[in-house]
C-alpha cells in the first residue's frame, strides 16, 4: 500500500527490532521495484564496526532483505573501538563487488564526513536535526554546500 500511496525511499536498520524490520520488508517487497529505494545501516553498537562483525550485519541485512544488492548502506555509527576508515574500508569493498551501491553515514560531524569521503563516495548523511535539534546546522550547510 505505502509504494501504491507513492512511497519509494523505505529506512530500516540491522538492530530495528533485532532484524525483523529487514525480514518483513524483503518478504514484502524483493524483488524491490524500479524506482524504490530501501536503505539498511549497520555498525551501531561499540565494536560493531569491526570488519568481521560490520561484514556479518552487511551479509545479514542481504539476506533478511531478501536482495543482492543494497541501494544505500549507512554506517549507523563511528565505532569508538574502530577507526572509521576501517569500517568504511568494510563497507567499500562490498560496494567494489556490487553488493552495496551508495554509501551513507549517520550521525556525523563535517569532519568524519571529510575523513569518509577520503574512503569511499559519500552519497548520504543522515543526522538528527529538527525544529528543536539544530546541533548539527553545521553538517546541513556543508552538505548542501
Amino acid at each position: 500500500m505505502a509504494l501504491s500511496a507513492g512511497v519509494n525511499f523505505i529506512d530500516t536498520a540491522h538492530l530495528y527490532t533485532r532484524g525483523d524490520s529487514e525480514l518483513t520488508i524483503g518478504a514484502a517487497l524483493a524483488p524491490f521495484p524500479e524506482g524504490c529505494v530501501v536503505a539498511t545501516k549497520g555498525g551501531y553498537a561499540p565494536g560493531e564496526g569491526r570488519p568481521d562483525i560490520l561484514g556479518g550485519q552487511i551479509e545479514d541485512s542481504l539476506r533478511r532483505l531478501r536482495t543482492d544488492r543494497i541501494e544505500l548502506y549507512y554506517l549507523h555509527r563511528v565505532d569508538p573501538e574502530t577507526p572509521l576508515e576501517t569500517s568504511l574500508a568494510v563497507i567499500g569493498d562490498y560496494r567494489d563487488q556490487g553488493k552495496i551501491r551508495h554509501v551513507g553515514i549517520s550521525d556525523v560531524g563535517i569532519g568524519e564526513i571529510e575523513r569518509a569521503r577520503q574512503i569511499v563516495p559519500i552519497a548520504a548523511v543522515q543526522n538528527g536535526y529538527n525544529l528543536s535539534d539544530r546541533r548539527h546546522e553545521d553538517v546541513v550547510d556543508y552538505c548542501a554546500e
